[in-house]
């Protein structure tokens, strides 16, 4: 029986020992269907921070006249954040002067979040000085990062007359122009799911093989498909896991692995690739039976979740150096999950837990302003034949998404939705029984 199946550089070729065909699906991904087309690359937190710190120091009287304002005879912090989310790819921007304007535009459109409510700011994010309104008054900034206590590092235009970088401010008693912090407006269409490997913006994925434990990368095109697999290199035999995210916040996506002697490595992220892995805890992880990753306090650094055989989810916090720090247990009593996976799936700034269990149904599990998770719900019948599943957002819409390799050896993509579900299945590849661990 002839088998015909498509290269990496898209050529077809026919194959009559079986044999064969499964090594070669262990190193290609086949586009089924026609998507739409990928959008312009997407904007990342990553990519806003990158924007706001290259301009600390700019001052008047005419050096921050490019934020598109004569910034000697104008309040310049509304235009300054306008300009810095522009150039990061944000769209839509608004474009009012007026810093409690800022506020009341993501009122509008449901981006803003008051201080009140006890959420935590993504870096990335605007913070607003001042209640909301159509109203003179108030400051704005750039959330750079946000401590684990909750104290944020802002980038403020107009902070005594020059681009400033704000340190350990309370938001319970930081204050700009006179007024206290109101809440935060979140950027549209950016989510904090987005893990991308090779710069242009668009998530990726990565894949250990069966035939010769090779680490793949594949390339997301921004539309919940994948370019031909890169080779990345060999000797993955011992790795048991793998996720994807930036686990020192540097802006590059870094690899985490668990290998078969119990201990966890940081492969931080470089061009593309990875560097050299440096063992970052040398035992204990063999008593994990699944791991997955998301930025869960929302500091701009990825944090682990790993779930344990006495089924006790537990969060390790993502550090400058590469390293994880324990934060405890943050679920129990998860003995029916067979596959889990991290992402933003309503695209409210909180990371939600993805888990398919015992029982064939899908489960979300809402994450919520304090970095914990809300009881699971059932989204999905009929999950029990999934193998693989790994999340983030593979369409740029600001929303995570899910994907999942079957039985069969397809892998399909299902959308995030803003109610917090995924949308029907689109298959996006097949030959995926040729990789037996996926991440990202």
């Amino acid at each position: 029986m002839s088998h015909v199946v498509t290269t990496p550089s898209g050529r077809q070729t026919a194959h009559r020992s079986f044999a064969v065909l499964l090594a070669l699906l262990a190193t290609i991904t086949v586009s089924l269907v026609v998507l739409p087309a990928a959008p312009a690359a997407a904007a990342t937190r990553a990519g806003i921070v990158a924007v706001a710190r290259a301009e600390v120091g700019v001052a008047e009287p005419t050096g921050c006249d490019k934020y598109d304002i004569d910034c000697s005879a104008t309040p310049w912090c509304a235009y300054f954040a306008a300009w810095v989310w522009r150039r990061a790819g944000v769209s839509p921007v608004f474009t009012t002067g007026v810093a409690r304007g800022v506020g009341q535009w993501g009122v509008e459109r449901g981006l803003f979040t008051y201080r009140s409510s006890g959420t935590r700011p993504s870096p990335g994010d605007i913070v607003v000085y001042g209640p909301p309104g159509n109203f003179t008054g108030g400051h704005v900034g750039i959330v750079e990062s946000v401590a684990s206590n909750g104290y944020l590092t802002t980038i403020e235009g107009n902070y005594d007359n020059k681009v400033t970088r704000r340190t350990n401010l309370n938001p319970a008693t930081a204050t700009g122009s006179g007024h206290s912090i109101s809440g935060y407006v979140r950027p549209p269409n950016v989510s904090n799911a987005q893990r991308e490997l090779n710069g242009d913006r668009h998530s990726d994925l990565v894949g250990v093989t069966v035939a010769d434990q090779s680490l793949l990368r594949y390339d997301g095109r921004g539309n919940g498909t994948f370019g031909a697999s890169v080779r990345l290199g060999a000797g993955w035999s011992s790795t048991r896991m793998i996720t994807v995210g930036d686990v020192n916040g540097d802006g590059s996506g870094d690899l985490l692995t668990v290998r078969s002697d119990g201990s966890l490595y940081w492969y931080r992220g470089s061009g593309g690739g990875f560097a050299v892995g440096a063992k970052i805890w040398s035992g204990g992880w063999g008593n994990f039976r699944l791991i997955t990753s998301a930025d869960v306090n929302r500091d701009g650094r990825t944090d682990l979740l790993a779930l344990n055989n006495n089924h006790s989810l537990y969060l390790y916090r993502g550090q400058a150096d590469g390293t994880v720090a324990s934060a405890g247990v943050v679920a129990t009593g998860l003995s029916a999950t067979r596959l889990m996976s991290a992402t933003d799936v309503n695209g409210d700034g909180a990371s939600d837990l993805l888990m398919v269990n015992n029982d064939g149904n899908l489960y979300i599990r809402l994450g919520t302003a304090t970095g914990s998770f809300a009881a699971g719900v059932s989204i999905g019948v009929s999950w029990g034949a999934m193998r693989l599943i790994t999340a983030t957002d593979y369409t740029g819409d600001g929303r995570g998404d899910l994907l999942a390799a079957r039985t069969d050896g397809t892998l399909h993509l299902y959308t995030g939705t803003a109610n917090g579900r995924v949308n029907s299945a689109v298959q996006v590849g097949n030959g995926w029984n040729g990789i037996r661990i996926i991440g990202t």
